[in-house]
């Protein structure tokens, strides 16, 4: 992402708590270009400094609580897998916990 700082009033807001940005305000800015079939396609997401360091906290708190095996696995989620020899049947396989990830 890249800091930039607001020359004038932008009309486009924060993705996240959609707040706008005045003249002299810091945001930041990631562009995405694609090339699909021939076509180009470009987006571009406006990030304000509160935002982002909020994002970049979360994923480090979720790492270091992964890391320290607190994690008690309050949410499971059944999985599924096809069945050998068959197109569409599936059948139960195990269970994972959906904030770590982990087989329980």
């Amino acid at each position: 992402m890249k800091r930039k700082v607001a020359s004038r009033r932008l009309n486009r807001t924060c993705i996240c708590c959609n707040k706008s940005f005045v003249k002299g305000e810091i945001y930041y800015i990631e562009r995405n270009v694609l090339k699909e079939f021939g076509e180009i396609f470009a987006c571009e997401y406006l990030v304000c400094p509160r935002c982002k360091y909020e994002n970049e906290r979360k994923g480090e708190r979720r790492k270091q609580f992964i890391e320290s095996g607190k994690c008690h696995h309050p949410i499971t989620d059944e999985i599924w897998k096809t069945i050998a020899g068959e197109d569409y049947v599936k059948e139960p396989s195990h269970t994972e916990c959906c904030i770590c990830g982990e087989v329980v």
